[in-house]
């Protein structure tokens, strides 16, 4: 283990900057304070917004979304199935890595995913801006990024439970045993799954 690998994030509710408050060390070296680390993708803050990673993911998609719209002109006459294809690589693919944090996100950074969908399907589809997304997820034959990302977390916890990780029972059997009033005040992605 290399102590130059390693940072920590203080997670808090407050104002108050904490960075300096602990000195972690390991092998005598101090561990750096990272008030944005990323782990599997997913970019933390020390509110527990995720902010940072959605304003990460919306900042990658510029290029991809470029592309997409000067690929949907007429002139390139490429097949829709293919424009699709382009955007599920180009785009949906790096969505789906923030699946884990869709129960804790707010609705505004939900609907700020939502948009780069509606941007790009708008696109391929040649739709105009004032038609309804329910309309335009019917023509792609695609699902909001909201129902994607729910079912890919209960896919995850179907195959952990079903291949009996030790971790993941491990919550379960901490979440049911949490008082039935607590659990209405949480907001998790077990909550969902065991209310679906």
């Amino acid at each position: 283990m290399a102590p130059h690998k390693f940072s920590y994030i203080i997670f808090s509710n407050g104002t108050k900057n904490y960075q300096n408050s602990l000195r972690l060390k390991l092998y005598n070296q101090l561990i750096p304070y990272n008030p944005a680390p990323t782990f599997l993708g997913i970019t933390f803050d020390p509110h527990f917004t995720f902010k940072n990673q959605i304003d990460s993911v919306k900042s990658q998609f510029f290029n991809p979304l470029n592309c997409i719209k000067i690929l949907s002109n007429k002139k390139w006459k490429i097949n829709l199935n293919t424009l699709k294809c382009v955007y599920l690589a180009l785009i949906r693919s790096k969505i789906d890595y923030s699946s884990p944090i869709i129960s804790v996100i707010s609705e505004n950074k939900i609907r700020k995913l939502e948009s780069i969908q509606n941007c790009a399907l708008r696109a391929i589809f040649r739709q105009p801006f004032n038609q309804s997304t329910n309309e335009l997820y019917n023509i792609a034959k695609i699902t909001s990024i909201q129902t994607r990302l729910s079912q890919l977390n209960f896919k995850f916890l179907d195959k952990a439970i079903l291949f009996e990780n030790p971790l993941i029972e491990c919550l379960i059997d901490e979440y049911t045993g949490i008082n039935e009033s607590r659990l209405q005040k949480m907001k998790t992605l077990l909550c969902e799954y065991f209310s679906k």
